[in-house]
């Protein structure tokens, strides 16, 4: 079987560079692939084609089944909007530095670089886990000795390579489950109890051991797809499933290389062009470009496309190189990124800013058939119709963009507020006014296409008295514009406007009944210790309070299980479950009810049971 590996060059266009000599160099292997004499070697990293889930995924009780799409599908792009390749390098611990060295090649830890706040499931009590991929390219024209996988994790994780679960050295391995408490996730929740069910059949132990298994039967000629499930046991709102591996390949054999020399694209002055250069291999080479086969890799007098071009060794290994030649010969559309086109009386001038459709372009623009000038933005336009066209270093046209600017032969508006009293009157164009109302007068402009149309909007104030009452407890007081009352009767203020305006304010001040009063801070005390050993001390545990209602009193143990709740009417927990006194320790308690104010409160701390 031949190779078949597939290279894309689209060589876009940058500012200031002669293309006619621009080389581009193919690079055999992925990012995260270094080819040596007879080893192949994939580690993770930053920018090497690694990519992620963005939240967590279903709870993987068991192995997924072989043909789960994301453990074989072979793209090597993001699958879909799930997924991510913003992977950063893992924050580790001083004692995972080690095991992380030794994975060996320098591999990095890596997990997700987003933000997990913005994927948060609907129950974040549920169990958080994240799914790695990557794939990578094996030629038919090499012989695999062997393949050994090392790897290090945060969490518990299997691993997959085309669809199967690997085996590591030593087995397989279950999870029994865990309880984790998040105090609080992403600023929404708390006091959440994160449950990890038990799970099986496992590759990676995590807790900072070096696992090894042997691969080299699950690998396959062509594209293939390493995969990874990991188990984010104690994460609340963030990631702490990261992972670090190191596949060391080794073969025998020769691969063949390949770069494209002078590629040019079609422009107006000429065709496209390109020229594919093989290494490695064994010569001499023969180039297959669709049924024409010859032996050099110069190809010219090319149109615009993609050309698939296969290179054949003396041996019959081949290599298919992808090159695409750009259309430079007919420009995009210019298109609208800002406009005024309309004009007043008041701004005379119009203003346009166009560009490409599509960026990337060297243009200069003419407006009118005037000169062709570096810029985009044209001012001070005058009303009729204009004209743009761009032009690029080929003389290349875009499509002329077509536009009218236009007069509004409307009236110059000057409006004025003009603020009254009660009681008070003015004169404006010659009439008097007592009444709050809108008042114009036009104005015409001798040999101007604009009037000035005079508005006023008149207010004048109403006669204003306002009653106001309060309640107050005993030594508290009332600060009312800067006077202040500190007992109950009856008060009047006069107040002025900020337009000069006079108004009365009429107060009553009265005394607070003395309970709502006592309550309205709604304190109480709750004991962090008590010792229910029957000695009539301190032997139950229970809010010290009068003026607050409890609802609900609830006791959870160090494993987040609820091991008390009631409902009244003592709320009061003596320190037993089933009958049985607890053993000695600190204890959670989550405290419910109604302040006699009418406020719900919500309580949690800790509790330590002594004997």
């Amino acid at each position: 079987m031949k190779s078949n590996r597939l290279h894309t060059f689209i060589i876009n266009k940058f500012r200031n560079y002669n293309w006619k000599y621009l080389l581009v160099s193919l690079i055999l292997c992925s990012s995260s692939f270094v080819y040596g004499q007879s080893k192949l070697i994939l580690t993770t990293g930053v920018d090497k084609g690694w990519t992620i889930t963005k939240k967590n995924q279903p709870y993987p009780t068991n192995p997924l089944p072989p043909n789960t799409d994301w453990l074989i599908n072979k793209t090597p792009d993001v699958l879909n909007d799930q997924w991510t390749d913003k992977v950063v390098l893992a924050n580790i611990t001083l004692d995972q530095i080690i095991p992380v060295q030794n994975v060996g090649n320098k591999a990095k830890p890596i997990w997700i670089a987003e933000n997990l706040c913005n994927y948060l499931y609907d129950a974040p009590s549920k169990a958080s886990t994240y799914n790695f991929r990557k794939t990578f390219y094996l030629s038919d024209c090499i012989d695999i000795k062997s393949a050994i996988l090392l790897f290090t994790t945060d969490n518990i994780c299997r691993f997959y390579i085309n669809g199967k679960q690997i085996e590591r050295s030593g087995g397989l391995i279950d999870f029994p489950g865990s309880i984790s408490q998040c105090q609080q996730i992403c600023g929404v929740y708390s006091s959440v109890y994160v449950e990890n069910p038990p799970a099986f059949m496992f590759n990676s132990q995590g807790v900072n051991i070096l696992e090894i298994a042997d691969v080299k039967d699950y690998l396959q000629t062509g594209i293939n797809v390493i995969a990874i499930e990991n188990l984010n046991t104690g994460g609340c709102e963030t990631n702490y499933a990261w992972v670090c591996a190191n596949m060391e390949i080794q073969y025998t054999g020769s691969l063949i290389t390949t770069q494209i020399d002078n590629l040019v694209h079609q422009d107006c002055s000429h065709d496209g062009s390109f020229e594919v250069v093989p290494t490695g291999g064994i010569g001499p080479y023969i180039f297959r470009l669709g049924s024409i086969s010859q032996n050099n890799g110069k190809y010219k007098d090319l149109s615009a496309g993609d050309y698939y071009v296969v290179v054949e060794d003396a041996t019959g290994c081949e290599e298919k190189v992808a090159v695409t030649v750009q259309n430079w010969k007919v420009l995009p559309e210019l298109v609208v990124e800002d406009i005024d086109i309309s004009t007043d009386c008041f701004d005379t001038t119009a203003s346009i800013t166009l560009n490409p459709k599509d960026k990337g372009y060297d243009i200069q623009y003419s407006i009118d058939d005037g000169p062709y000038l570096d810029q985009s933005l044209f001012t001070d336009l005058l009303p009729g119709v204009h004209k743009v066209i761009g032009i690029n270093e080929f003389g290349c046209n875009t499509k002329p963009y077509e536009f009218e600017i236009f007069f509004d032969e409307g009236k110059i508006v000057k409006n004025e507020v003009i603020n009254l009293c009660h009681g008070e009157q003015i004169l404006l164009f010659g009439k008097l006014y007592d009444r709050s109302q809108i008042i114009s007068d036009t104005t015409e402009m001798a040999g101007s296409r604009c009037d000035t149309i005079h508005r006023i909007d008149l207010r004048i104030a109403e006669l204003k008295e306002k009653e106001l009452s309060f309640e107050i407890c005993p030594g508290n007081t009332i600060d009312l514009n800067g006077t202040i009352y500190a007992e109950s009767g009856n008060y009047s203020q006069h107040i002025i406007d900020k337009f000069g305006c006079d108004s009365t304010i009429y107060i009553r001040i009265d005394e607070k009944d003395e309970k709502l009063c006592a309550a309205s801070g709604c304190d109480f005390f709750i004991p962090n210790v008590f010792s229910p050993n029957d000695d009539g001390i301190n032997d139950v545990f229970k809010a010290d309070a009068y003026y607050i209602k409890v609802g609900q009193l609830s006791i959870f143990n160090r494993w987040g299980a609820m091991i008390f709740d009631s409902n009244g009417p003592e709320f009061s927990w003596d320190g037993s479950v089933n009958g049985q006194v607890v053993m000695p320790g600190a204890y959670v308690y989550i405290l419910k009810g109604v302040c006699v104010n009418g406020i719900p409160f919500l309580k949690s701390g800790s509790v330590t049971v002594l004997r």
